[in-house]
């Protein structure tokens, strides 16, 4: 699992939404891979893990036919066969899931046993939230002991030069 974090503000949704555009314009087919995304807190729909999850497997199994297993109806099974069924969707085609800002999930930090932190072959998870209060710093914390994910902080740029290269780089593009 990729890890992306940063303070409010910093940016990480909009990193996010523009990797997923340059990702879908140079496959979009989805030939090489399957790409699913939530931004969580930009609906109602994606506020609850067990919705989340829900949402995540009917769109690999209706829109990329890369699942062909039945999803679980109860919350609790749906959760204990997540795992698996990222497998079943792997085996099928890479599949690459991002899931913005997990800090907004009703839950909030405090509920992520669902995440499958050795994720299976052909399957690759981009997960953010924001950092700087209590249990975003214990989760951290937490993975970096287990060194269970390769986690990126976006930093402020505290130098004129740095931010007049990122300006000057945008404009580039």
């Amino acid at each position: 699992i990729f890890v992306l974090t940063a303070h409010a503000g910093m940016g990480k949704s909009t990193l996010l939404a523009n990797w997923i555009e340059r990702c879908k314009k140079d496959d979009p087919q989805n030939k090489r891979q399957t790409l699913q995304f939530r931004f969580i807190g930009a609906s109602d729909y994606a506020a609850s893990v067990d919705t989340l999850l829900r949402y995540i497997l009917r769109e690999m199994k209706e829109v990329h036919a890369t699942l062909d297993a039945e999803i679980p109806d109860d919350p609790k099974e749906l959760r204990r066969e997540f795992g698996k069924l990222l497998q079943a969707a792997g085996e099928k085609q890479k599949t690459v899931i991002v899931l913005d800002a997990l800090n907004q999930l009703q839950s909030g930090l405090a509920d992520l046993d669902w995440l499958p932190w050795e994720l299976p072959e052909n399957v690759k998870m981009v997960i953010s939230f924001k950092s700087g209060e209590q249990d975003a710093e214990d989760l951290l914390r937490q993975l970096r002991k287990k060194n269970t994910a390769v986690i990126s902080e976006v930093r402020q740029f505290d130098q004129l030069h740095d931010r007049r290269r990122l300006v000057v780089s945008y404009l580039d593009q």
